[in-house]
């Protein structure tokens, strides 16, 4: 499958964290996600991730553990003061307009785990400018009443350490490429970005995603 998105339209190309990207866009991605952290200020947050993430593995946690004891503090430990919340949307939908289709009438269910986004309390004046008490107006892909009504950043999509690596690299790309698809099959009309996911963990492993054009996603691994 993975070698068949190598030749579709859009391309999914899979680059290791090692290899060279031979990109710009994939090579900033890289930098910044390989970069040196404030985390190391925080020596007493990360040993406890750390500690939590081995004992996940070791004792075969479900992926609730993984999300809400190791990924879920992570993004909070970086958002750290910065004017951005992060929280748990597992049983919220995203807005059937948005959702790639792999048929001529149904859609790709797709439920995304994590969010960062925009919160109302720090970006009031925004969001009251952009009219967030107008009725019927949302500001994300999600239906919820309380997340349609915040702008979103990068989602997490999570795994236990016990799923299966390639089926993630799989379905991220498989998702990228419906979305680009999306969106250029409506790029005259198209007001509003689709969804986003950002990044996808399989207990320690992790794949974040880029685009690097409207013919090719790129995904490392």
């Amino acid at each position: 499958m993975k070698g068949e998105l190598a030749t579709a339209n859009p391309r999914v190309i899979y680059i290791h964290e090692s290899a060279d990207p031979k990109s710009l866009a994939a090579s900033q991605l890289l930098a910044t996600l390989t970069q040196d952290s404030e985390f190391d200020e925080k020596e007493d947050l990360a040993r406890k991730i750390s500690n939590t993430s081995c004992q996940c593995v070791t004792e075969l946690r479900s992926k609730g553990s993984w999300v809400n004891k190791v990924a879920l503090p992570l993004l909070e430990g970086a958002i750290a003061e910065l004017p951005l919340e992060c929280w748990a949307i597992q049983t919220e939908s995203v807005d059937p307009k948005y959702q790639p289709r792999y048929t001529a009438r149904d859609t790709f269910k797709r439920k995304i785990d994590l969010v960062v986004g925009l919160p109302l309390n720090a970006w009031q004046v925004e969001y009251e400018t952009a009219g967030v008490h107008t009725p019927g107006k949302y500001f994300s892909h999600m239906t919820h009443p309380h997340t349609g009504k915040r702008v979103l950043g990068p989602g997490v999509e999570i795994k236990a350490a016990d799923g299966n690596l390639v089926e993630a690299q799989v379905q991220i790309g498989v998702w990228m490429t419906g979305l680009l698809m999306w969106a250029f099959a409506r790029r005259k009309s198209l007001k509003d970005l689709p969804p986003l996911v950002g990044c996808t963990a399989v207990g320690e492993d992790y794949i974040a995603i880029g685009v690097e054009s409207a013919s090719e996603v790129l995904c490392l691994i």
